[in-house]
């Protein structure tokens, strides 16, 4: 039975950021409950029956995690299943429940271009696929419900113990060291891209529902790096791993992120990069 007063409802929760955030919930003794897609399919019309208790929550707290995401395809078919989790979900929300709780949306930077360098905070999204254009969509399928006590988030790049996606940078890196003692990088490496680390993310949102903060946030640690000097700082750090360049024809990308006066706000400092890999390292049993 999950309680409906004082809670956090983490939809997706049994995923990589659901489950990383549900364990900070635990360190912070907090009350939450997870519902993944084995108790709800929000795929199934179905669902919907099995949603409407949702409207018996007071002051409580549901992040929505629930995505199909782009190692699962990237075709209109599963476009078209994350729309249809989203419109499940917001179906059955009545107007005591919006005023009375808060809805957190997590979202994803890609709804920005890789045209653009710098990331500010009102910076206008422009999708230019259907994964980056799923995500803006359900956002503004989100704000057409919660007119109030919402927050949508866009965080950077997530790397960290636990991830299944397999994203170029930090996550890909490990699995090639742990495979071949070896990383690959595209090109040079020039492309400079922000890597925002689990357990900061999850910080971040934590203090995002401890200040009550509401609106569309950009998350991200405000310091960008190019690949070859990732790849250098693993080199430093494993000195016998070997870096392959694999030849490309692509533009450089860059993008930075202007976040400071937020975590300034927060009052939230990220930690080092590395910092963050040592961490990772030692979870996955890499010395």
């Amino acid at each position: 039975m999950i309680p409906y007063k004082n809670n956090i409802l983490l939809f997706g929760g049994s995923g990589f950021l659901g489950n990383n955030f549900s364990n900070l919930l635990k360190k912070q003794n907090n009350n939450h409950s997870i519902i993944s897609s084995k108790d709800i399919n929000l795929i199934d019309t179905e669902s919907k029956s099995k949603l409407t208790d949702l409207n018996n929550c007071e002051n409580c707290i549901l992040i929505f995690f629930s995505a199909l995401t782009p190692d699962k395809g990237k075709n209109i078919d599963t476009y078209n299943n994350n729309i249809k989790m989203a419109e499940n979900f917001l179906s059955v929300f009545n107007d005591e429940f919006k005023n009375n709780n808060h809805i957190i949306y997590i979202s994803s930077d890609a709804v920005y271009p890789l045209t653009i360098e710098n990331i500010e905070f009102d910076t206008y999204p422009s999708p230019t696929d259907l994964y980056s254009s799923m995500h803006l969509t359900r956002e503004i399928m989100f704000k057409n419900v919660f007119k109030r006590n919402l927050t949508i988030l866009r965080p950077t790049l997530i790397y960290g113990y636990g991830d299944t996606h397999n994203s170029y940078g930090p996550n890909r890196f490990f699995r090639q060291m742990l495979d071949k003692n070896e990383i690959n990088i595209f090109g040079e490496g020039s492309d400079v891209r922000d890597h925002l680390y689990i357990n900061d993310l999850c910080r971040i949102i934590y203090e995002i529902i401890k200040n009550k903060i509401y609106g569309t946030l950009n998350l991200a640690t405000g310091n960008s790096i190019s690949y070859s000097d990732l790849a250098l700082i693993y080199k430093n750090m494993f000195k016998e791993i070997k870096i392959n360049k694999i030849p490309v024809n692509n533009q450089k990308t860059v993008r930075y992120f202007n976040v400071k006066s937020f975590l300034d706000s927060i009052n939230y400092s990220v930690n080092s990069l590395e910092d963050n890999l040592a961490e990772y390292s030692k979870l996955l049993g890499i010395k």
